[in-house]
């Protein structure tokens, strides 16, 4: 099966817009809908994989707008998550927010050595999808999902890797005989879809409404918290 190559982010710290969130969606729904898996890699070079959404560009949007940006973001994560094609996230660097979300629902994550995997959004004030936690619970321990969630702990690529979050630790891009390795891990392609289908039932079940809902109460609150906050240092 062919991998899409996707590039994930734009900026040094390759971070998403509301419009870039959007293109990615699309992006992906069609690598999917034309039957291709994905191989997940950031757009530029650096530091990080993903340092999630771009909170600037968001806090200066209207509320829909905002609202349909995380939307988006649930939408990916259900789409990567419950495929039966393969999906290989080759993070090169630091996987936050939505990076830290992809590689909780690739099939196969390849990190750096000195990456680590966090989801921050506790230090900031805001929560949590639904969707979000039932993938981290899914994936790891509940002990180890409430360090992940509550505490907004940093996994390194070592702790990733020993965890069975990450596959592999390298240095260098992966070549495409070591792609080709990790394209299926069984021999008959409908078995295995089979199989990842089974794994995953279920996980994803609560309505993508009711989420946003619910976190949309906590984004007001940042919203207030950030502008109070603004205001005392002008």
């Amino acid at each position: 099966m062919k991998l899409q190559r996707i590039e994930l982010g734009a900026g040094p710290e390759n971070r998403l817009t509301a419009a870039g969130m959007r293109a990615l969606l699309a992006q992906v729904g069609a690598a999917l809908n034309a039957g291709r898996g994905l191989h997940i890699v950031p757009a530029q070079p650096g530091r990080f994989f993903c340092s999630g959404f771009d909170l600037d560009d968001l806090a200066g949007r209207p509320r829909d707008e905002a609202r349909a940006a995380f939307a988006d973001f649930l939408q990916l994560g259900r789409l990567v998550f419950i495929t039966t094609r393969p999906v290989i996230a080759e993070t090169r660097g630091h996987a936050v927010g939505v990076g830290a979300m992809l590689v909780m629902a690739a099939d196969t994550a390849i990190m750096t050595p000195r990456a680590k995997l966090r989801f921050p959004e506790i230090t900031v004030g805001l929560g949590l999808f639904d969707d979000t936690v039932a993938m981290i619970r899914h994936r790891v321990s509940g002990s180890m999902s409430e360090r992940l969630v509550l505490h907004g702990e940093a996994l390194s690529a070592q702790e990733c890797l020993s965890l069975g979050l990450a596959q592999l630790v390298a240095d260098e891009p992966l070549s495409d005989s070591v792609l080709e390795q990790w394209r299926t891990n069984a021999p008959d392609a409908e078995s295995r879809a089979l199989i990842k289908r089974l794994c995953r039932a279920g996980v994803l079940s609560g309505g993508i409404d009711a989420q946003l809902d619910a976190f949309m109460e906590s984004w007001d609150r940042f919203l207030l918290r950030r502008r109070q906050s603004q205001g005392e240092k002008g």
